[in-house]
């Protein structure tokens, strides 16, 4: 069942600061918030990524209220881990890789497709794709999935060259079609 993704759209006539004479609002750091509800859950975060990294969410801004669907909350807040990380020394320090799990990043690749992330795509399929924890099967059935060509003829490519016959687990995730 697909749960329904709210935004609030109130939020972008939220009362501004009080006015002080001779202030000027940052062009670049003075960021809009939007909040969110998935699930039971709300979030509310800089509307900056969402407006200028996804057609889907540009033009969503510009209509009187609307709705996008999320499969679950734990898919959206891997996309905010990756749009918005929070701690700046596990930032700094911390491989790219290890910021996020696989599962994680297979969250971020199923939104960021969905709503046109072009760039948080690109680094989720990067990032899946230094993870070996992921089989022949499960990378062909997300290329087809998510649309990565690469990947479908890497997993076919690796399941013809192995020794082992493929499971009837395999099979099934391979013959799967969401």
């Amino acid at each position: 069942m697909t749960e329904v993704l709210v935004v609030h759209f109130s939020e972008l006539n939220a009362i501004p600061a009080p006015h002080v004479p001779a202030s000027q609002r940052d062009d670049n750091y003075y960021l809009e918030t939007i909040t969110f509800q998935v699930q039971n859950r709300l979030f509310k975060v800089p509307r900056y990524h969402f407006e200028h990294c996804s057609e889907i969410f540009a033009t969503t801004f510009t209509l009187p209220s609307g709705e996008v669907h999320a499969e679950v909350c734990v898919d959206f807040q891997a996309l905010l881990k990756v749009l918005y990380p929070l701690g700046m020394p596990q930032i700094v320090s911390t491989p790219k890789d290890k910021l996020l799990t696989k599962d994680e990043w297979v969250s971020v690749l199923k939104l960021s497709t969905l709503w046109y992330f072009i760039d948080a795509r690109d680094l989720a399929i990067q990032q899946l794709n230094t993870h070996t924890v992921m089989g022949s099967a499960e990378r062909i059935h997300l290329a087809r999935q998510y649309d990565v060509p690469g990947w479908l003829r890497m997993g076919y490519t690796d399941l013809a060259r192995r020794t082992e016959d493929i499971s009837e687990e395999e099979a099934e995730k391979i013959k799967k079609r969401d």
